[in-house]
């Protein structure tokens, strides 16, 4: 007797689930020119964005937040940090930048859940580098939870930093 079996392979389906993450300028990169100012203001300056906010429950909004920015301090100074009007439903305290140190802390909470991207501030930065420096904007998320006190799991994104040379005019 002979058995002979075939075998059916079907392509399998591939779903990309995009996570919570939290980028400086979407995790684009930014290329100032040696001593050039970024400025922020409410409403302008380098994003600082949570993106795919997970489903958390009808009315179980985001309690809670606390993420510490670093950079070099060598390569860039952050000289402002503003919370955006259009986030009225999260209270931010930016904190102030440390360029002694090059870090920064913000902390704050929500209690409107919201599915759609949160610009949390914007950051002013000076380049104080030489032409060829880089650095980046790392983010660490020291906590991130909801309001039951459970963790929303986040990868942060590092936003790179060049500092690039002048413009020949002639």
């Amino acid at each position: 007797m002979t058995v002979i079996s075939v075998g059916l392979s079907l392509p399998a389906q591939v779903v990309l689930a995009q996570g919570t993450t939290v980028e400086a300028n979407n995790g684009s990169a930014i290329i100032l020119k040696a001593g050039e100012t970024l400025a922020a203001s409410a409403t302008s300056g380098i994003p600082i964005t949570v993106k795919n906010l997970p489903n958390l429950g009808s009315g179980n909004g985001l309690a809670a937040f606390d993420f510490s920015f670093t950079w070099d301090k060598n390569v860039i100074k952050v000289i402002s940090a503003f919370a955006p009007a259009a986030a009225t439903s999260w209270s931010i305290t930016p904190g102030t930048p440390d360029n002694t140190n090059g870090t920064l802390r913000a902390v704050g909470f929500t209690t409107t859940y919201s599915s759609a991207d949160v610009i949390l501030l914007y950051l002013g930065i000076t380049a104080v580098g030489k032409v060829g420096d880089s650095t980046s904007i790392s983010v660490t998320i020291n906590d991130f939870g909801d309001k039951d006190a459970k963790t929303i799991a986040a990868t942060s994104v590092n936003t790179p930093i060049k500092i690039s040379g002048a413009n020949l005019i002639s």
